[in-house]
């Protein structure tokens, strides 16, 4: 039957819709008839893989899954293992959604490895192996995944992996508990174990679920000696790796302190065998100093110290049982093998405790007489121990002394411990000492007299950085020499600390030749160099006829970033050289190379020339080709093929950085042929050319323009087997682009791609900074998205650009936004014009917040902003009426420092006043004042504006009088203001006052004026007053405006005078005035105010024949007009006509055609409140809802309310 099924799916087929059919059904039975008879697995096999290759992955992930969710018992584990190596193969073929995939996959696998594990015996051991084989295919298969990921996602799913990798082990380390070396053969077994503890220790989650079992455990390991060490060793696998993230480490710290800091443990027992776990205790200490070393911030290390100490007094508890002799030997062996000075010390430490309680123990066993009770020996065991511990210390066994500073630590409690034992030798009066004159004499002179000058060095360097590590051992070292010196000989003591430049040289000697002492020897020059004159310090280098402690001086002289550092080793190598002990030609090469980095060309001739006459240095062609290096640096070309002459003349064979120095001379100096004339000379020479060869022709061709011959070389590199690198393909793209040659830059740079280079950052930049230049900005701006998503460097002038752009062109302000985020993020802003641009158009977008957002992240991040900013982005708060964030923003301006201006002042003034808060505006002028701004015209011409719009004329006289106080003479706008405010507030009388007070101060009224006394003259009915002030300013010369005629004909409208308005409206229209729709307007509703439909029909149809769209209030007052005649249907008509146009009524025109409604038609009450007021964003008012409440009767106005609820 599977062969049937087989051959069905053996010839191609195109239903795909069958095939999926299919797999839906046969999956399970195919896999258990598989499982069943083992002739028919394979076939089986091929089955499901066909289904697997053919099927959506995702779909067959969730077949499988179902298949694999069966009883274990009733099916076999072969069946399983079928399904585990098909599911594996699903996984690899998923490309979206890997995590979640997998976390539905995995669950089912588990659950089956747990149910099968305990169920088959040492019997069936083939098939669990395939069992693992299989589910270690899943986790292959989860690893292939991880590498197609970046970033967050692939983190996610590595944990994920590492989760299942450790339920593996679980389910195999369950059977083999007791067979060590088998699991052995699981070299990360431990480190899955120790993860497993920390893991479940640091998450909520999961210690939420395991919280019984983890109480009981740490319990038991905090009550009991033996698996608290067996606990703490488990964790010095995480702490060893290199691989784990310090999150880990710091959490296995935090359970390790947690542990060894509880006091409540049973009593050690006698028989604890300490010295079988020394080994692996040892190797934990070093895993957590490990931590200590590289933690990358000082709250780890702290952390990482406290856990060292504590472990290692807890893992003292534990042998300080074990007998005395067998204590020094563990303590012993730790200090000898111990890499890591913070550990030295504390087990230092440790026994400065064992001397101090033998001490006591021998103070109680003296008498009177001095003499020893019991026959217990003197000194005790451990104050000789202690000598040799401080021993190993202050004088290594490998010789020299120890290097400080690395090791000042251990070095700073070997003195304790030493002065410690000193002066419990040295109190009582006891009939002998414990140490003879022998012994502290050697303490004296080998141990303590060669530290001194060392510590010195260090200290005076410590002077410079800040480091107290040298002053804590020469406070703990001048006590401890002068106990020893009460002991030691006299002649021993003589010149204490003196170093003379000889002796130095000579210890100098001895310390580089140690590589460990390396930094010792660093600062004992460095002191040297500091106490004594050059010259000198060379002589007694010199001297020492050590051609290694020459080449030391030099190295650290040319190293040292201070200035003239050169000029002092050139003269060091002087001395040297004079006085026979010249550098290595290493080193000399080294000093030449500096010199030509730095440009210093006469003082490379001198070196060079004594290296020359030097007989006991030997020229080589890297000597030559340091000395062309400088020469072709300094502009002397031909010096340099001069020097290229006396090289072949010497026998010396030129190496390919000589030839292309000097090709990069030639072509920066525009001989590019000359430069492919010495190419060809070189491979005459039989030197092949590299990358760098042709790389600098290419950079030669591309300089001069010669683009189309950069194709034969690129052929040529070919020839030689040289691929172009990115530092090819970056120059010739730089060139294009300077150039604008935009097309072939973008060619490379896909040509770059294809040949799987990875673009750098400053690929990117140039490429897009090219497609700037030519307009595609579209381009330009994905380019830009491609390097922020790979985390890539962008240089600040391109964002500026594409925020410009986007600005300007597109007007996409939430693109603008996440690019100014990113910016700021990087430490990064636009430039001042550009930021203050950004401000204004984002407020003018609306995105006032965002605009608040970036402005106070510039500000946090310390990147500044200019006054000029600050202030277009009030004025677009204060225009948006965000007048708290206004007032945020120049408080915080106030707070951080930054001056404020009169414009500042002026932009959050208008924004109160045209919010009517006139009393902050009042405050924020005498603010103003109090921090030396003076008020000006526009101040004042803001707040009297206010105060006529409020209708407060007494106010504005008032603040008038305080601006001529001040000094300040009203201009054309301040007269124009208090005018319009008399006007409005039909005081015609003192707005001609103001006018004549005007004309007085020899300023001429402008048309706004005359339409605000023509608008003062109609409010009081004053008609002819209107029609004269229109002629005055016409025979004053001043045009009137549309507003002119507008405001004219409209208050004669409103005194009834349509036919004079009329003719007005003509002799507009002959004056070439186009009044537009509110012209239009205006007739239309003096004629329907008369109730003169014909003529308000007949302007409202010229009105559209002139292609003039009636707005909202043309609508309205033709609807009303109708309606109050009687003519629903015309109004029903236009009511339709206007919703078809796409016009929005508001509040206050539902308001007055449903009232109009309500006056002609019959309203049933029945009818409720129509939805539109809800859904169309209205409120309604006390009066409308009373007229709505009656219900809407007039077809026109059903209409409108299903319109409107639609």
């Amino acid at each position: 039957m599977l062969r049937e099924v087989h051959a069905f799916f053996s010839p191609p087929s195109s239903n795909q819709l069958a095939i999926d059919a299919l797999s839906l059904e046969l999956v399970k039975p195919v896999a258990k008839l598989g499982a069943l008879m083992e002739n028919c697995c394979d076939i089986a096999r091929a089955i499901i893989e066909f289904f697997v290759s053919n099927c959506n992955p995702r779909d067959m992930l969730s077949i499988l899954c179902e298949a694999v969710d069966e009883p274990v018992a009733s099916n076999g584990l072969v069946y399983f293992v079928l399904l585990f190596k098909e599911l594996a193969k699903v996984l690899v073929l998923i490309h979206r959604r890997h995590t979640e995939q997998v976390k539905v996959a995995l669950p089912a696998v588990l659950q089956v490895m747990n149910a099968a594990i305990p169920e088959y015996d040492e019997e069936h051991g083939k098939i669990i192996i395939d069992m693992f084989n299989a589910a270690l295919g899943i986790g292959n298969a989860i690893q292939e995944m991880c590498k197609k990921m970046v970033n967050q996602k692939n983190e996610e799913l590595c944990s994920v992996l590492s989760l299942y990798s450790l339920q593996n082990i679980h389910f195999f380390q369950s059977d083999v508990d007791e067979d060590a070396d088998l699991l052995k053969c699981f070299s990360f077994a431990m480190d899955g174990a120790s993860l497993a503890v920390i893991w479940t220790y640091m998450d909520d989650l999961i210690s939420k679920y395991a919280e019984a079992e983890l109480e009981s455990a740490l319990k038991d390991v905090k009550g009991n000696h033996t698996r608290m060490w067996q606990a703490i060793n488990i964790l010095r696998y995480v702490f060893s790796s290199t691989h784990y993230p310090w999150v880990l480490k710091s959490n296995g710290l935090d359970l390790l302190l947690s542990i060894a800091n509880e006091s409540c443990i049973e009593e050690i027992n006698d028989h604890v065998d300490a010295s079988s776990s020394g080994p692996e205790i040892f190797a934990t200490l070093k895993a957590i100093e490990s931590v200590m070393i590289s933690a990358p911030d000082a709250l780890m290390r702290k952390k990482a110290f406290a856990a060292l100490k504590q472990a290692t007094l807890k893992f003292y508890q534990v042998v300080s049982m074990v007998p005395s002799s067998q204590r020094f030997d563990i303590l012993q062996a730790l200090v000898q093998n111990s890499i890591f000075p913070s550990l030295t010390a504390i087990l230092l430490d440790l026994v400065k405790d064992e001397v101090l309680r033998e001490s006591r123990q021998a103070d109680q066993n003296f008498i009177e007489s001095d003499q020893l009770q019991d026959g217990r020996e003197w000194p005790p065991p451990w104050f000789c121990h202690a000598l040799e511990l401080v021993g190993l210390i202050l004088k290594p066994p490998e010789g020299g002394p120890p290097c400080l500073p690395d090791h000042g630590e251990q070095v700073l409690s070997a003195l304790n411990l030493l002065r410690f034992v000193l002066i419990i030798d040295s109190r009582g009066s006891r009939s002998r000492k414990m140490f003879d004159k022998e012994t502290m004499r050697k303490v004296y002179s080998e141990w303590l007299i060669p530290l001194r000058p060392i510590v010195a060095g260090i200290q005076s360097e410590s002077e410079e950085d800040g480091s107290d590590a040298a002053n804590h051992i020469m406070c703990s070292l001048n006590p401890v020499q002068l106990d020893a010196s009460g002991s030691a000989p006299a002649s021993s003591r003589s010149g204490d600390g003196l170093l003379t430049p000889r002796v130095s040289a000579l210890l100098l000697h001895s310390l580089i030749a140690d590589r460990s002492a390396i930094r010792t020897g660093r600062r004992l020059l460095s002191r040297l160099l500091a106490a004594h004159p050059l010259h000198t310090a060379a002589e007694a280098v010199a001297d020492a006829a050590s051609i290694a402690s020459s080449d030391f001086l030099i190295h650290t002289l040319i190293t040292c970033p201070a200035p003239a550092s050169l000029y002092r080793a050139a003269d060091a190598f002087r001395v040297l050289s004079s006085r026979g002990a010249s550098p290595s030609i290493k080193t000399c090469n080294a000093f030449l190379e500096a010199l030509a980095r730095a440009g210093q060309l006469d003082a490379a001739r001198k070196v060079f020339d004594e290296m020359r006459e030097n007989r006991n240095i030997a020229l080589n062609e890297y000597s030559y080709t340091a000395m062309i290096k400088a020469l072709c640096k300094a502009g002397k070309l031909d010096a340099g093929f001069e020097m290229l002459a006396e090289l072949w003349r010497a026998g010396l064979q030129p190496t390919v950085v000589t030839y292309n120095v000097l090709m990069d001379a030639l072509c920066k100096s525009g001989r590019v042929d000359e430069a492919f004339r010495l190419k060809g000379r070189m491979e005459e020479g039989g030197v092949t050319p590299s990358v760098v060869t042709f790389g600098i022709l290419i950079n030669g061709l591309a300089r001069g323009e010669r683009f189309g011959e950069v194709g034969m070389v690129l052929r040529e590199m070919e020839r030689f087997g040289i691929s172009p690198n990115e530092i090819i393909y970056n120059e010739l793209i730089g060139w294009h682009c300077r150039k604008g040659h935009c097309s072939e830059a973008l060619r490379l740079f896909d040509e770059m791609v294809s040949k799987e280079m990875k673009p750098t950052a400053v690929t990117y930049n140039l490429i897009a900074k090219a497609l700037c230049k030519e307009g595609e900005m579209e381009r330009a701006e994905r380019i830009l998205e491609d390097m922020l998503s790979n985390g890539m460097t962008v240089h600040c002038g391109l964002f500026n650009t594409v925020v410009a752009w986007l600005i300007q062109r597109t007007g996409r302000l939430e693109s603008v936004v996440s690019i100014m985020n990113e910016m700021v993020t990087r430490g990064m802003r636009p430039n001042d014009p550009l930021m203050t641009a950004c401000m204004r158009e984002l407020c003018k977008g609306g995105k006032h917040q965002e605009a608040v957002g970036i402005w106070f992240k510039i500000l946090n991040k310390g990147l500044g902003v200019n006054l000029a900013t600050s202030n277009a982005l009030i004025h677009g708060l204060c225009g948006g009426k965000y007048m708290k964030e206004a007032t945020r923003v120049l408080q915080t301006m106030l707070n951080k420092g930054i001056e404020l201006d009169s414009i500042t002042y002026n932009i959050m003034i208008q924004g109160c006043c045209k919010d009517s808060k006139m009393e902050e505006a009042i405050k924020l002028r005498y603010d103003m004042t109090r921090r030396g701004f003076k008020p000006d015209l526009f101040t004042f011409n803001t707040l009297l504006h206010a105060y006529c719009n409020l209708g407060k004329m007494e106010e504005t006289f008032h603040l008038l009088d305080q601006m001529k106080n001040e000094g300040l003479q009203p201009d054309i706008v301040t007269y124009g203001t208090i005018i319009d405010g008399y006007c409005k507030a039909k005081d015609i009388h003192k707005a001609k006052e103001c006018l004549n007070e005007l004309m007085n101060h020899g300023l001429k009224p402008n048309v706004v004026i005359y339409n605000a006394l023509i608008g003062g003259y109609g409010r009081i009915g004053n008609i002819s007053g209107a029609v004269d002030t229109l002629e005055s300013m016409k025979s004053k010369g001043i045009q009137p405006t549309n507003v002119t005629y507008c405001s004219l004909m409209h208050w004669m409208c409103h005194a009834g005078l349509v036919e004079e308005a009329k003719t007005i409206f003509t002799q507009a229209r002959e004056n070439n005035f186009d009044l537009g729709v509110i012209g239009y307007t205006i007739m239309i509703h003096g004629y329907c105010k008369l109730g003169k439909m014909g003529e308000a029909v007949t302007y409202f149809e010229e009105m559209r024949s002139r292609g003039i769209s009636p707005n909202k209030f043309t609508y309205t007052t033709m609807m009303y007009a109708f309606s109050k005649s009687g003519n629903s249907e015309e109004a029903s008509k236009l009511f339709d006509e206007m919703v078809s146009s796409g016009i929005i009524l508001d509040n206050i025109s539902y308001d007055t055609l449903i009232a109009r409604c309500s006056e002609v038609n019959s309203l049933d009450k029945d009818i409720g409140v129509p939805a539109e007021l809800s859904s169309g964003g209205l409120t309604k008012d006390d009066c409308l809802y009373k007229i709505l409440a009656n219900g809407i009767n007039a077809p026109w106005c059903q209409k409108e309310a299903a319109s409107s609820a639609e």
